[in-house]
């Protein structure tokens, strides 16, 4: 019984860790982007190359330095996965990528680069997670839940491209 309750605190502790972590690396990249010239030369960048070399942004130096941060970051995530499992497997997060990709079309980033939001990608995140889990819990195939998520990824960048074509009516 006593041996029990030390097992279950210890695996809840490890979550609130992961937890914890998770929400001081989001807020630090929410404040990167918000409140330094580091995120706005990000922006920049995704935006448009050229006009950022025009801007006199190194393009070089920062595109390198996103290489570096995306790689800590991935460092960060393997961290937390090794948290939730409790252990190190090297096809762990297969297939996670590519539902990152949906979660920040849902979320309202052009895959194309120079629009979008952390939130904007968090929401898409829950969207993508929260129709995984349903479908799962549905008893749905693993690979008929990633061709469904194929489809809401194509219906998002359909979304997408139509917001933009509509903004650029509004502006002009």
């Amino acid at each position: 019984e006593g041996r029990t309750k030390l097992h279950v605190l210890r695996y809840a502790a490890r979550d609130y860790i992961a937890l914890a972590l998770g929400a001081v690396v989001l807020a630090a990249v929410i404040l990167l982007f918000k409140k330094t010239v580091l995120g706005t030369y990000l922006y920049a960048l995704g935006g448009n190359r050229e006009a950022a070399k025009l801007s006199n942004i190194r393009t070089d130096v920062w595109n390198i330095g996103v290489y570096v941060i995306t790689g800590l970051l991935a460092g960060v995530a393997a961290l937390l996965m090794l948290l939730r499992l409790n252990s190190a497997q090297p096809t762990a997060g297969d297939g996670l990528e590519f539902q990152a990709v949906v979660a920040a079309v849902l979320g309202g980033n052009l895959l194309a680069g120079g629009k979008g939001s952390i939130p904007g990608a968090i929401i898409g995140a829950l969207v993508v997670y929260t129709v995984r889990n349903g479908l799962s819990l549905a008893g749905v195939n693993t690979n008929a839940v990633m061709v469904i998520l194929g489809i809401v990824l194509v219906l998002g960048m359909m979304m997408n491209e139509f917001a933009v074509k509509g903004l650029r009516k509004k502006g002009a």
